[in-house]
C-alpha cells in the first residue's frame, strides 16, 4: 500500500515467504499523502523479512493514520513489528528541510498479534524525533525468537498505550496500563 489511500479492509491473507505487508513509502512525492481508515484482520505470515511495516519517507508530508492490525500470527518473521520513520534519500523535499518535516504516524493498533520472531528485535517503533509516533496501541501481543528465548522492543519518539499480555514489554512512552505483564 502507498499513500493516499482511504478505508481499505484486507481479510483472511496469508503470506511469505517475501516481503510481510507493507504500508510504505508514504511521503515519497512532494505531494501530502494521506493514508487512514486501514483494517489488516486475520493473517497468517511466514517466513518473510517483514510482518506489519509501516514506513515512511523522513523528509515527506502527509500522514498514515487510523491503522488497526488484528488478529495476525507469525512465523519465522525477521521483523515482526515495524514502524520507520527513517527512509531518507529523498529526491524531491516537502517543502522544508528533513529536520523539520516527515510524515505523521497516529493512531495505530496492534490487537491479538503471536508468533515468533527469526530476530532478536520483535517490535520497532523508529519515529521522529520532531513528528513522533502518537498513539500507538498494543493489546495482547505475545512474539518470542524462534530459538524460544526472549525478544526485545525498541523505541525511538513514540508514545502510546499497552493492554492484555504485551511480549516483549512495551516500551512505548505513557504504555503502563493496567494488565500489561512484565517479562
Amino acid at each position: 500500500m502507498v499513500g493516499n489511500c482511504t478505508d481499505v479492509r484486507l481479510r483472511y491473507i496469508s503470506c511469505g515467504p517475501g516481503n510481510g505487508i507493507s504500508i510504505g513509502s508514504i511521503g515519497e512525492t512532494p505531494v501530502a499523502d494521506r493514508l487512514e481508515k486501514i483494517e489488516v484482520d486475520t493473517m497468517f505470515i511466514a517466513n518473510t523479512s517483514n510482518g506489519l511495516l509501516i514506513k515512511t519517507w523522513q523528509d515527506g508530508c502527509g500522514y498514515a493514520r487510523k491503522v488497526k492490525f488484528a488478529n495476525v500470527v507469525m512465523k519465522n518473521v525477521s521483523d515482526p513489528i515495524i514502524i520507520d520513520q527513517y527512509r531518507s534519500e529523498h529526491p524531491i523535499p516537502c517543502g522544508s528541510t528533513a529536520a523539520t518535516r516527515t510524515v505523521a504516524v497516529e493512531k495505530i493498533d496492534y490487537v491479538n498479534i503471536a508468533g515468533t520472531s527469526a530476530s532478536k528485535r520483535a517490535v520497532t517503533f523508529s519515529c521522529s524525533d520532531v513528528v513522533p509516533c502518537r498513539q500507538v496501541s498494543l493489546k495482547d501481543v505475545n512474539l518470542k525468537r524462534l530459538s524460544g528465548r526472549g525478544a526485545s522492543a525498541y523505541c525511538r519518539s513514540a508514545s502510546g498505550k499497552a493492554a492484555g499480555v504485551v511480549v516483549p514489554e512495551s516500551c512505548l512512552a505513557g504504555a503502563r496500563a493496567a494488565g500489561v505483564e512484565e517479562q
